[in-house]
């Protein structure tokens, strides 16, 4: 019990290392489970009165510089799926068309889910400009963390019955959020198909 104490306290005194360590382990694609921590620490500003976009911004540079990694390991080793077996090549230059027309928004929209980590090695493969790419992951995810951070300051008196639900339920958590988005994005292109053949 002391630990756990140790450990509260310590969030509460240093909760930006916490946002900075957090953002960079996600970044990196680590299996983290940043959104009860970025919940948590929406709490612990709403007591503090610190800025909600301040906060965002210091989850997000580090989580976007971090994104670099995995995006530089898809750039360097990307070409390497295609030469393993020339069957992928075929996967690799439709994925690269579809990367081309929608990778901008792809990775704008994805960062707030599991899929959003691996967006970045994608970006990397198919080569997405290296600003696109920090811009729309900077933005992304400050949305995201901003919008987790308020929320979190908004059910802070239902905080731990929040934590257990979403640590309870973090795979059903996910798959929501990816039909949900999958869904949007499904409607999105069909109705850009559409427009298209209409004119």
């Amino acid at each position: 019990m002391d630990f756990f104490m140790h450990v509260i306290n310590l969030l509460v005194s240093k909760w930006y290392i916490a946002l900075i360590v957090g953002g960079s382990l996600e970044g990196l694609s680590l299996p983290f489970p940043s959104q009860p921590l970025v919940l948590y620490i929406g709490y612990l500003v709403n007591i503090k009165s610190i800025n909600f976009a301040l906060a965002g911004a210091i989850f997000a540079f580090p989580y976007t510089v971090a994104s670099c990694v995995p995006y530089f390991i898809g750039l360097k080793y990307g070409k390497m799926i295609g030469n393993v077996s020339p069957r992928y090549m075929g996967y690799l230059s439709k994925g690269k068309e579809a990367f081309n027309k929608y990778g901008d928004i792809s990775v704008l929209i994805t960062r707030p889910f599991a899929l959003g980590n691996y967006v970045s090695y994608l970006a990397g493969i198919y080569r997405m400009n290296m600003i696109k790419y920090l811009f729309f992951t900077f933005l992304g995810i400050f949305f995201w963390a901003t919008a987790f951070l308020y929320l979190g300051a908004q059910l802070a008196f239902q905080f731990s019955m929040l934590m257990n639900l979403i640590i309870n339920n973090a795979k059903e958590s996910m798959l929501v959020f990816f039909v949900f988005f999958s869904l949007v994005i499904i409607v999105f292109v069909l109705t850009r198909k559409l427009a298209r053949s209409q004119d």
